[in-house]
Formats: structure tokens, C-alpha cells, sequence
């Protein structure tokens, strides 16, 4: 049994995943609810986020952990395995935007020109996000018919309803605000580490290719080596989609290591 420190991706707060999390149970699982919405301000290259789960592991655990993040929580995950490696015992990331240097540059040029809209990016969509709801009932319908969610399983569907919208005075709205999700996108980090890590590490990604690119995927290949890469049939959101198969798959990696 290890204890797996998992974080989520943007927009989806950590109870969201409790249809593929509870399939981890030969583990314990731990995890921030929803980073960057406390102390730990958004901030460029996500260093407060970093920041957060360090210092969360620290206080709660006095052994390594296996870090599993999705998406930005892959990325945090990994960066924080980069700063500090004695935390961990094992990093198992989850279709996280590991960008080519180009692109990143290119995104940070035209974020600085205020012409990001020009360029397909995440946050082009986040900013006009439907962020309030009169009924859960109602932000089901709405998101089902997403087609970010249009191979999500209905259970893991009414987990991101459950936990990604809190109650409000007039309805319900999103738990983690469209501006805290839109600044995330817009402060992702310009240079990734590429030392070797001492720890098993692996990389798991979408084959649709919908965070991510080939030519990244080639070039983290390249300078990152050390990684255990692992293709996934499914979309960007594949904890969604297939979750106790993620489940079993993880588990499989961390009994083999």
C-alpha cells in the first residue's frame, strides 16, 4: 500500500475525481481540495501552487509519497518532485502540458501582446466560461452536452457537478472561480526542469493529443528520458472516461516499482 498524493487539474477540484480516486483504495489517498484558492496566490510559473503542495506534503506525511496529477496537477506534481525529490518516492503524471521551449516562448510573447486570442490556448475558453447555475440539475444538462465531457462516464459527470459547483445565493456557482482558472492559463510555467529524477516516473498521456501536441511529446521524450511513457486511449479528460481501468493501471505501476 503507498500513500498517493494526488492533484487535480485546472477547473476540476480534487472531489471531482472521486469516481476514478475511490478505485484507489488498496492506498491512501490524499489531496488539496482545489489549489491556488487559499494563501497560495496564482502567480507566473505557478511557484505558490508548487509552494502549496510542498508544504502540504510536509505537514502531512513523514514518508514519500507517490505524487498522481492531472493535467496542471502534473505539472505542479513534477515540478515539486524537480525542487524536492525527498518527498517522493514515485511521480505518475496525467496528460500534463508539457510544452516544447518554442511554443512556450510563443505563448509568453503573445500573452505580453495581449494577442493570446489569436492562438488556440485553454484560456481563450476559460474566459467565457458559464460560471453560474440555478440548479445542479441544470449545470448537469448543460455540461453533458459539452464536448469536453462527451465520452465522461455519468457517474464522474455528476461527481464534477457535486463537487465542482458550490452553493449560492442565486443558484449555484463554479468552486473555483473562471478568473482564478483563467489566470492559472495564463501563468504556466515558461521553463520546465529537464534534470534527471533518482525516482520511477512515468507519463501518461492522451492519444487524441488535446493538451499537448506530437511535436511536445517528442520533444519531453528527448530531454526527458527518465520518464516511463504510457499511451492512453481517450480524451484530455481520461480520469473521467475510464476510471477504474485508470485505476487498475496505476495501481499495476505502483506494484511493479
Amino acid at each position: 500500500m503507498a500513500t498517493i498524493q494526488f492533484s487535480h487539474a485546472n477547473g476540476f477540484p480534487a472531489g471531482s475525481y472521486n469516481c476514478f480516486l475511490k478505485h484507489l483504495d488498496k492506498h491512501t489517498v490524499n489531496f488539496i481540495p482545489a489549489l491556488g484558492l487559499d494563501k497560495f496566490k496564482v502567480k507566473n510559473n505557478w511557484k505558490p501552487l508548487v509552494d502549496e503542495l510542498i508544504i502540504n506534503i510536509e505537514a502531512s506525511e513523514n514518508k514519500p509519497v507517490v505524487a498522481v496529477g492531472h493535467s496542471l496537477g502534473g505539472v505542479v506534481s513534477y515540478m515539486a518532485a524537480q525542487q524536492r525529490p525527498d518527498l517522493f518516492s514515485h511521480i505518475i503524471l496525467l496528460d500534463p502540458p508539457f510544452f516544447r521551449p518554442l511554443k512556450r516562448w510563443v505563448i509568453e510573447a503573445l500573452i505580453f501582446m495581449n494577442k493570446l486570442d489569436k492562438y488556440p490556448h485553454p484560456a481563450n475558453k476559460s474566459k467565457f466560461r458559464r460560471t453560474q447555475f440555478s440548479s445542479r440539475d441544470e449545470a448537469y444538462s448543460y455540461f453533458k452536452n459539452k464536448a469536453l465531457f462527451k465520452h465522461a462516464s455519468p457517474e464522474c459527470l455528476t461527481d464534477y457537478i457535486t463537487h465542482g459547483l458550490t452553493e449560492h445565493k442565486q443558484g449555484y456557482v463554479l468552486k473555483i472561480p473562471r478568473e482564478i482558472e483563467v489566470r492559472i492559463f495564463l501563468t504556466m510555467p515558461l521553463i520546465l526542469p529537464t534534470r534527471k529524477l533518482k525516482i520511477p516516473a512515468h507519463f501518461l498521456y492522451s492519444n487524441q493529443f488535446e493538451a499537448m501536441e506530437p511535436k511536445d511529446l517528442k520533444w519531453v521524450k528527448r530531454r526527458m528520458p527518465f520518464f516511463e511513457f504510457i499511451e492512453i486511449e481517450g480524451s484530455h479528460l481520461f480520469p473521467f472516461e475510464k476510471p477504474s481501468e485508470l485505476a487498475n493501471l496505476i495501481d499495476k505501476i505502483i506494484a511493479e516499482h
